[in-house]
């Protein structure tokens, strides 16, 4: 099953850019409410690193090579010195951004590990299988500071690999019996509809969540700082499965289609949920801030006309009359786009870590409407006709910022073209030096 995913995907391309600002931070202004953030503390080092900053082990990046990796004027490409690292033949680029920070704070991880047939040695005959092989890969777009980024890319998997263990054999009891979509109603149990991917998802999800807890949990003995955006792919089983908490983006190319597997999360593509959770606990912002969404900013001259708003847990837009209430509550979603802000405060509503974050000048915390929960896609390789030039392209925010998802997909293939270009040559060569 494998050989067949392992040659059809040669390539599986990662790509992470930052787009040049001079602003002090385009996704957060940072703002820590607990002892950590005092200069007195920092002067002390009252709490140790939890992780020692790090580019990705895969690049085996010399000294030298990390110190140039620094350079924000410059910004060169750094690509791993041992790609044999990475699982799947896949490729990995990245670049530090345009000065917001001193050090690239973004980080990715790989790995490779699998599920055996019977741990507990449990014989089955419907189980023709020895064992599920697993490949992970993990960006980690870091803000405010690398330490929620560097623990994601060294504890996340061990989250993963612990909820894939717990239902290991729920996967091996539906693989032979499961056609197509179908779902497997097991005799032990009255639950129905819970197929492979559910079951993946569900330990996606529940492995964000722990390790979302894990950072919370050990900010009270090391300095982890800032936060993260998430987008972790596993090819298991014939899938590939994308979960995504963040503003990244991953898109697969097969053949003529372009398949968004995660899209951005924005404050303003998460208002639904935002919305929702103000107006559920209306305590979180002390009546501060409106729980409702209007397409545009407000102001005095807007007082006793028709704009058009979104009322928490609706999805539609009608036309409210704007009252004094209204313009004495900001919302808790403002700004369009990019420059969109939750609370004022930060660009991205999904990821890891932000557990001190709070409103700047207020004691109000913004972490009750961020959320560790990635949205997980499921892209089936058995009914596809996948090519050696097909390919997935994962990447931070910066990347899909300055590209279209047509510009990226054109550029990777015509690289990957290029370097089969170079190896035939190559080859031609060789035969020619040394005729049979």
């Amino acid at each position: 099953m494998f050989s067949r995913i392992t040659g059809s995907l040669k390539r599986i391309g990662f790509n992470n850019s930052e787009q040049s600002h001079n602003k002090t931070s385009e996704k957060q202004r940072h703002v820590e409410s607990d002892e950590e953030s005092s200069p007195s503390c920092k002067k002390s080092n009252c709490r140790p690193e939890r992780h020692a900053y790090s580019r990705p082990y895969f690049l085996r990046l010399s000294s030298e090579e990390e110190m140039l990796s620094r350079d924000f004027r410059e910004r060169p490409v750094i690509v791993s010195n041992e790609p044999s690292l990475i699982p799947l033949g896949a490729g990995y680029a990245e670049c530090i951004n345009g000065g917001k920070s001193e050090m690239n704070e973004d980080e990715a991880a790989v790995g490779a590990f699998h599920l055996p047939t019977h741990p507990n040695g449990l014989v089955d005959a419907v189980r023709n299988i020895d064992m599920i092989d697993v490949q992970y890969f993990g960006i980690f777009d870091g803000h405010a500071g690398a330490g929620a980024a560097l623990m994601a890319a060294d504890q996340l998997i061990n989250h993963l690999q612990e909820k894939l263990v717990a239902i290991q054999d729920d996967l091996f009891l539906r693989l032979p019996r499961e056609s197509t979509a179908s779902c497997f109603d097991d005799s032990k149990s009255k639950y129905i509809n819970i197929n492979i991917d559910i079951l993946v998802t569900g330990a996606l999800e529940s492995a964000f969540c722990d390790f979302d807890e894990h950072i919370a949990r050990e900010k009270n003995m090391f300095n982890i700082t800032g936060g993260c955006a998430a987008i972790v792919v596993l090819v298991m089983m014939d899938r590939v499965y994308v979960a995504h908490a963040g503003d990244c983006r991953a898109v697969a190319y097969i053949g003529n289609d372009n398949v968004i597997m995660a899209r951005e999360f924005t404050p303003m593509t998460d208002s639904e949920r935002i919305q929702a959770v103000a107006n559920l606990k209306p305590d979180l912002t002390y009546s501060f801030f409106s729980d409702n969404y209007f397409l545009k900013p407000l102001s005095k001259k807007d007082l006793g006309t028709q704009v058009y708003c979104r009322l928490p847990h609706r999805r539609g837009w009608y036309y409210k009359e704007v009252t004094e209430e209204d313009l004495s509550k900001p919302s808790l979603v403002a700004g369009q786009g990019k420059f969109a802000r939750l609370m004022g405060t930060i660009g991205v509503t999904r990821g890891f870590g932000d557990h001190n974050l709070v409103m700047p000048g207020t004691s109000l915390q913004v972490k009750p409407f961020l959320t560790p929960v990635p949205e997980v896609r499921v892209l089936p390789l058995s009914d596809r006709q996948v090519q050696e030039n097909d390919i997935l392209v994962v990447g931070c925010d910066g990347l899909w910022d300055l590209l279209t998802n047509e510009e990226i997909g054109a550029s990777v293939k015509a690289s990957l073209e290029q370097t089969s270009r170079e190896k035939l040559l190559g080859q031609d060569r060789f035969n020619t030096m040394h005729p049979t």
